[in-house]
């Protein structure tokens, strides 16, 4: 049943994809650098106020003021990396 839905659902949603209008053109968007020296940032969420919250893959949680232009880090995620230098959560 499970896979009927969600059968469904992508035939539904690819079906959107097709009827709405063409993505706008590059010159649509603009490129602003919030900081520069982080270490493979992984997830970022605009926060209210226009700050935004970066996740890196080291476990710095990190937050970039718009007020100052400056990135702290609030709160150090225990990480560990495999062999292969890849980071994994911490059990």
């Amino acid at each position: 049943m499970l896979k009927y839905f969600l059968s469904v659902g992508l035939i539904a949603s690819a079906s959107l994809l097709t009827a709405q209008e063409e993505l706008p053109a590059d010159d649509h968007f603009a490129i602003h650098t919030l900081a520069e020296g982080l270490s493979d940032p992984m997830e970022m969420t605009p926060l209210p106020g226009g700050d935004v919250l970066i996740i890196e893959r080291t476990g710095a949680v990190k937050v970039y003021s718009s007020s100052s232009n400056t990135v702290k880090t609030h709160h150090q995620l225990a990480v560990i990396h495999n062999q292969e230098g890849k980071y994994a959560r911490e059990s």
